[in-house]
């Protein structure tokens, strides 16, 4: 979607065709599947889990309003792709929230660093991974 939606400016120089918005709607609902229905554990887990859900639930929000917006006239469309950019902002900075949790959990359970961060591209607020390596940390026993 940062090709269409460069976090540097509210709209692209073109819109993108049907079959990638389909893509990314299909890309939504394969991971609502995967985080949609979270398994209760420690309230850090819950944090980190519907962080990631809240994540999935705002990216589906701004492939419709992509969407909709790429369906209007071209001199309609900047207001309604300033907001599907910012639902794809927000994506990253909530999914970004998550993967933190979920890499302070790994830690603190003994598996070393878990980094599942989205590639901020310019997203301010977004948090990024510490330099600390995959499973630097991990437990010896």
């Amino acid at each position: 979607m940062s090709e269409y939606l460069p976090a540097d400016e509210a709209s692209a120089n073109q819109v993108a065709n049907q079959e990638t918005v389909e893509s990314w709607k299909d890309a939504a609902r394969e991971a609502d599947e995967e985080f949609g229905d979270p398994p209760s554990g420690e309230t850090a887990t819950n944090v980190a889990c519907g962080s990631l859900d809240a994540a999935v639930d705002t990216f589906a929000s701004a492939v419709r309003t992509y969407e909709t917006a790429a369906a209007l006239p071209a001199d309609e469309r900047r207001p309604v792709l300033e907001r599907a950019s910012e639902a794809r902002d927000l994506t990253i900075r909530v999914w970004s929230v998550g993967a933190t949790q979920l890499d302070a959990v790994n830690v603190e359970a003994g598996n070393g660093h878990q980094h599942v961060f989205l590639p901020a591209n310019g997203v301010g607020g977004a948090f990024t991974a510490d330099p600390a390596s995959e499973g630097n940390g991990a437990s010896e026993n």
